[in-house]
C-alpha cells in the first residue's frame, strides 16, 4: 500500500508541475495592456498585479471587482479608458478628485454604469446625452451612457441641460445629488432662491419658471418679454430694490431660452457665489458685493463687452479673452456709455491677473483701482483709448503702457490719463507720458473717481507744453 500511495502521489506531482510550465493552464493575464501608468500605480496599490508587459493578473481579485473606489486619488479623466481591464467592473467612485468644470462621460468605458462625482466642482457632463434642438424648439435626446446610478456634487444643481435630459430619459437610473452639507437626496429640478427679496423679484421678471416658491429648471424660456428680460436687482417698477443674495440667477443664466443683455446685480450685504455664469447673450457685467472665489464660467462671454465690477473679495482673475466684442468693434462709437467697451474693476482684493482678447485693440476706459495684490499690466495691445484710470496697485511688477497709434472716437481727441502718484514714479509711466504727452498731445490728465480712498495725480504740472 506504501509503495502504491508513493507511486500515485509522485505521478500527480509531476503532472502538477507539467500544468505550471504550461501556458494553457497557468496565470491567466488580460489582453489588452494597461498603457497609463497613473492608472497601473494606482491599481497596484490596491493589490491588482501585472507582468512585465502591462497585462493584468485575472486572479480572484480583478475577477470579482464589481466596485473600484477612486476617490481622493486625483486620478486624470484620460486613465478612465482603461479602466475595462477589470472585466466585470459596473461601478466607480471618483469622488473628490479636482474634477472641474467639466467631466466628459465619453472617458468612462461602457461597462461603468454606476459612477459617484460628489465632491468635485462640475457643472458640465458632455458625452451623457446627445441633444439634437428643431428650429420650432423641440428637442430630441439621445443617451450616450447608460447609467443605473449617478451620484452628483452639489455644483451639478446649476446644470439645466445634460443633466436634466438625462434624468427626463433615464428614467431607471438613480440620480442622486449633494446638498450643501455634503448629504445624498434623491435629484429633482426645483431649485430654491433662499433671498426673499431676490425670489418675489425674479418671480416678477420670469413668471414662467417658477413652481410655487421653487425655479423649475426643467422649464424653458419662451415667452419673448421673459427671454430678453436683464438679471438685474433694480425694481423697474419700484424704482430701486436691494438684496442680500442673488443666489438663484444662475437657474436663468443657464437656462436654453434666455437672451437678455444685461447682469446688473448690486447687493446691500457682501454676498459669495460659487458658480458664476456669463451668458454668451449678455454684453454688460455689473456687479457690487458680489464675491466669486471660484471665478467666472467665461467660455460663453463673445459679446461682453462692458465689464463694471466694485467690491470682489474673492477675485483671483478675470478673463475676458474669450470675447469676441470687446476691444474690437473699432471706435466710433467711442462715447456712447453704453455701447462703448469698458474694463472697470474697483476694490479687488485678491485680484492677481487680467487677461484682455489678443485682438482688442480699442477701450472706451480701462480703470483698475484698488487691486493690492494684481501682478501685472499688460496694455500694449491698446491703440485707441478714451480713458485709462490707475492707482493702488502696489504688487505690479511693471505695467506695460498702451501704444497709441490714433484718438479715440469722433469727438474725444485725447486720452485722459488719471493715475495716483506711485504710478505716475515708475520709469514705465514716465516714458509713457513723455511719449505721447510732449510728442503727440494725446494724453491729457483726468481725475480719478472717488470714494475709493485714492488722491488723483495731477502729473501734468511736471511738464511744461
Amino acid at each position: 500500500m506504501n509503495k502504491l500511495y508513493m507511486g500515485v502521489a509522485a505521478l500527480a506531482l509531476c503532472l502538477g508541475f507539467t500544468a505550471c510550465s504550461d501556458d494553457e493552464y497557468g496565470p491567466s493575464y488580460s489582453t489588452a495592456t494597461v498603457q497609463n501608468t497613473e492608472l497601473k500605480t494606482i491599481l497596484a496599490q490596491k493589490g491588482y498585479q501585472f507582468n512585465a508587459d502591462g497585462n493584468l493578473l485575472l486572479d480572484e481579485l480583478a475577477n470579482n471587482t464589481t466596485t473600484l473606489d477612486l476617490s481622493g486619488t486625483n486620478i486624470s479623466t484620460d486613465a478612465l479608458a482603461e479602466l475595462s481591464i477589470l472585466p466585470n467592473l459596473t461601478e466607480v467612485d471618483l469622488s473628490d478628485n479636482g474634477y472641474g468644470p467639466t467631466f466628459d462621460f465619453a472617458k468612462l468605458p461602457e461597462q461603468i454604469t454606476g459612477v459617484d462625482l460628489t465632491g468635485n466642482e462640475i457643472c458640465d457632463f458632455p458625452g451623457l446625452v446627445n441633444i439634437e434642438t428643431q428650429e420650432n424648439g423641440d428637442e430630441t435626446v439621445t443617451v450616450l451612457h447608460n447609467l443605473t446610478k449617478l451620484c452628483l456634487p452639489e455644483i451639478a444643481k446649476y446644470n439645466c441641460n445634460e443633466i436634466v435630459a438625462f434624468y427626463q430619459n433615464a428614467s431607471s437610473a438613480e440620480i442622486q445629488m449633494e446638498d450643501a452639507s455634503g448629504n445624498l437626496a434623491k435629484y429633482t429640478t426645483l431649485r430654491e432662491v433662499p433671498d426673499e427679496k431676490w425670489r418675489t423679484l425674479l418671480q416678477k421678471l420670469y413668471p414662467s419658471m417658477f413652481d410655487g416658491e421653487y425655479i423649475d429648471i426643467a422649464k424653458r424660456l419662451v415667452k419673448p418679454n421673459e427671454r430678453s428680460q436683464n438679471l438685474t436687482t433694480l425694481d423697474i417698477e419700484n424704482k430701486t430694490m436691494t438684496v442680500g443674495n442673488i443666489e438663484g440667477f444662475q437657474y436663468i443664466a443657464n437656462n436654453k431660452g434666455y437672451n437678455g443683455a444685461m447682469l446688473y446685480m448690486l447687493t446691500d450685504e457682501k454676498c459669495e457665489i460659487s458658480y458664476f455664469p456669463i451668458p454668451s447673450s449678455a454684453f454688460s457685467l455689473q456687479l457690487k458685493n458680489i464675491s466669486t472665489p471660484n471665478g467666472f464660467d467665461t467660455r460663453n462671454i463673445e459679446n461682453l463687452c462692458y465689464v463694471d465690477m466694485k467690491y470682489n473679495e474673492g477675485l483671483k482673475d478675470f478673463d475676458i479673452s474669450k470675447s469676441t466684442t470687446f476691444g474690437q468693434r473699432g471706435d466710433g462709437g467711442g462715447d456712447n456709455a453704453e455701447f462703448g467697451d469698458y474694463f472697470l474693476l474697483y476694490c479687488c482684493d485678491s485680484l492677481e491677473e487680467v487677461h484682455f482678447p489678443n485682438n482688442a485693440t480699442t477701450a472706451t476706459s480701462i480703470t483698475l483701482i484698488d487691486c493690492p495684490k494684481l501682478k501685472a499690466l499688460e496694455l500694449r495691445q491698446f491703440e485707441a483709448a478714451s480713458e485709462l484710470r490707475l492707482a493702488l496697485l502696489p504688487s505690479v511688477n511693471e505695467i506695460v503702457h498702451p501704444e497709441l497709434k490714433r484718438v479715440y472716437g469722433t469727438s474725444s481727441k485725447k486720452c485722459r490719463f488719471g493715475i495716483d502718484e506711485d504710478i505716475y514714479n515708475r520709469q514705465e509711466t514716465k516714458d509713457f507720458i513723455q511719449k505721447y504727452y510732449i510728442e503727440n498731445d494725446l494724453i491729457q490728465w483726468n481725475s480719478l473717481p472717488s470714494g475709493y480712498g485714492v488722491k488723483a495725480y495731477d502729473w501734468t504740472t511736471n511738464y511744461n507744453k
